[in-house]
């Protein structure tokens, strides 16, 4: 994997200075030598910004062109509802996001889970994936019951189940 530095910037917005970082990725295969990538390779655009009260975000370029929020944006807030941690969830399998997959896992699970297992265990059935995304996407408005610790949506004859835990959401079950 050869990396290319772009550009570093920092801004003061009055609540602490940014830092912004631009790195431009692009496959092993297609750097030769590793500073000089094909023109016609695929790529993958990152945006690091690191704020001083929080921790970095990592941004990724879409094909589009615009920016989409890849992890690190408030973490903790993306699980302080069980909507919302429903949401992160849905983004994180949609976009492969695998390091946020586990922050939103319980942590007798990450306890033993690495990065490769979580996603050789959502690759082995892509067909399962885009199911289950497809169907949550179809519910996202679906009543969330609320009984203590716990919540349960249910949505297409399946239950997401979710737990809270160490001061937010996490996903027990996702169907």
């Amino acid at each position: 994997m050869a990396a290319t530095y772009r550009g570093r910037q920092t801004r003061s917005t009055g609540g602490g200075a940014v830092l912004l970082l631009v790195i431009v990725v692009c496959a092993a295969a297609c750097a030769t030598p590793p500073t000089r990538p094909h023109p016609e390779a695929p790529r993958t655009v990152y945006a690091f910004v690191e704020r001083d009260s929080a921790p970095p975000a990592v941004l990724r370029q879409a094909p589009d062109g615009g920016w989409r929020i890849q992890r690190g944006v408030l973490v903790e807030d993306q699980r302080d509802t069980p909507r919302r941690t429903l949401l992160a969830f849905v983004r994180a399998l949609q976009s492969s996001d695998y390091p946020a997959l586990r922050e939103l896992a319980p942590a007798s699970l990450r306890k033993g889970m690495t990065l490769q297992s979580l996603r050789d265990h959502v690759e082995t059935d892509p067909a399962a994936t885009t199911e289950l995304l497809d169907r949550l996407k179809s519910h996202l408005d679906a009543p969330i019951k609320l009984d203590g610790e716990t919540a349960q949506m249910r949505y297409a004859g399946a239950v997401f189940e979710m737990r809270f835990e160490d001061g937010g959401w996490v996903v027990i079950d996702p169907d």
